[in-house]
């Protein structure tokens, strides 16, 4: 039985009783075709946990660690359990990661195979840091290329990332959605009845708010969309107060603000909608994309890597920029054409369960894996 162990190596705590980890969703799907899985995560203490899953299980370990910022860190006694887990392939993740840096160079010594996956696809534009990031890339991260053995990215924009410094073979590994989380959780409800929705044109986020995600910017959008369209925000973060002064302070009528809420109560939610509206200036992959799309809403985004790669004209609308007009247009476009939308939501639903459910997106895993 061969052992894969997934070495998360961000410098940040991930609860994945609370957080979509994808680590986990990719985990389960390859347990289930009979692989030894082992995931290590940062914490805020050590600990193991033992995951079932049906007849198998997962190894989760959580290691603490020491950091500047989330790529500058170490983790405490990694060293020693990767030399008790023994494992046959090592996944780690993003060049930019001094995590990412001593643990290929540990597997390399060891004739270890290892996996690089990257997500990140910009550039910081931060003044200093930019400087600091094109750095590493070409000191440590040049390191990290020769030490792995393959490499996978999430999206063409990330493949694109790692060829702007190296010339190397770059497989797009799409992440895919963990079906099981939303077991037992019903897409029926009177959610529309609930609150005052049942003529209305449906509108949903999901998500933090937060700058990048603009939401400020969708309340601008909502002042100059028709009466019967309708806005739901769900989530909170640091701009969750802001949103709520602008609704009241500009009359904004057509805003129903939920907060956070359960993810049991996301499926039902997201059927009752229309169309998802995703505003952020920088999306990785985009998880939220790849829910909505599940429960056959289709998406209207910003051009983000996430975004460019699950949309296109038969699943929503990609838009430079932040235009009020431009996405007012879009939105009328799709949602007054009753049979578009129609077949838009089917198309979601298909594309999703066709490609991106995780029984099926981890062969692109296994394939770097085993290459």
């Amino acid at each position: 039985m061969k052992h894969i162990v997934i070495f998360r190596t961000s410098g940040s705590f991930l609860d994945f009783n609370t957080y979509n980890c994808q680590e986990l969703g990719l985990a389960k799907a390859l347990v289930k075709k009979g692989y030894k899985l082992s995931l290590i995560l940062g914490g805020p203490t050590k600990k193991h946990i033992i995951y079932d899953v049906e007849d198998r299980h997962i190894d989760i370990y959580y290691l603490t660690y020491s950091s500047i910022k989330q790529s500058i860190c170490v983790f405490h006694g990694w060293k020693k359990l990767l030399d008790e887990l023994k494992p046959d392939v090592l996944q780690v993740h993003d060049l930019g990661m001094s995590m990412t840096y001593m643990v290929s160079k540990w597997a390399r010594k060891r004739n270890i195979r290892c996996v690089l996956i990257q997500g990140t696809y910009n550039t910081t534009l931060k003044p200093g840091l930019k400087q600091l990031e094109c750095l590493f890339n070409r000191t440590f991260g040049k390191a990290v290329i020769k030490n792995v053995n393959a490499i996978g990215a999430k999206t063409k924009a990330a493949a694109a990332y790692v060829q702007k410094y190296y010339n190397k073979e770059v497989s797009i590994t799409p992440v895919g959605l963990d079906e099981s989380k939303f077991v037992g959780c019903s897409t029926q409800s009177d959610f529309r009845k609930r609150y005052g929705l049942e003529n209305q044109v449906i509108l949903l986020y999901v998500g933090v708010m937060e700058q990048r995600r603009n939401p400020l910017f969708l309340l601008d959008l909502m002042k100059e969309m028709p009466g019967n369209f309708s806005l739901v925000l769900v989530g909170e973060g640091p701009l969750f107060a802001q949103v709520k002064d602008k609704v009241k302070k500009d009359s904004i009528h057509n805003v129903v603000i939920l907060g956070k809420r359960k993810q049991e109560e996301l499926p039902a939610i997201y059927a009752a909608s229309d169309l998802f509206l995703l505003a952020s200036s920088y999306e990785i992959f985009g998880m939220v994309i790849m829910e909505s799309m599940y429960f056959g809403t289709p998406v209207i985004s910003t051009s983000t890597a996430g975004a460019e790669t699950l949309i296109d004209e038969s699943t929503g609308k990609v838009i430079d920029g932040l235009e009020v007009n431009a996405w007012k247009k879009s939105i009328l476009q799709i949602a007054e054409d009753q049979k578009l939308l129609s077949e838009m939501k089917k198309r979601c639903q298909y594309y999703i369960a066709n490609n991106l459910i995780w029984d099926k997106a981890s062969g692109n895993f296994e394939k770097l894996y085993f290459a």
